[in-house]
């Protein structure tokens, strides 16, 4: 886990919503059912990406803040 690729993601947010908003519009315009399917699966896998990523995250941050808890605690 380091703080750069935690800032890249957090940068990154904004337009993956912006992503998401347009593809909302795209769907109000197309009308075939196929189309809002197969957006709708990559709008579900998007999600899914973006929810792995952040317990990935979380999840790396909670095991550095534990680390250097152990290496605190050794030292008094």
């Amino acid at each position: 886990w380091s703080p750069h690729l935690f800032e890249a993601t957090v940068r990154s947010i904004p337009g993956t919503i912006r992503d998401c908003c347009s593809n909302r519009l795209d769907l109000g315009r197309s009308s075939t059912k196929d189309g809002h399917r197969l957006r709708g699966t990559v709008r579900l896998f998007r999600s899914l990406a973006l929810l792995f990523i952040w317990s990935f995250h979380f999840l790396g941050c909670m095991t550095f803040l534990w680390s250097n808890l152990k290496v605190y605690r050794s030292r008094c």
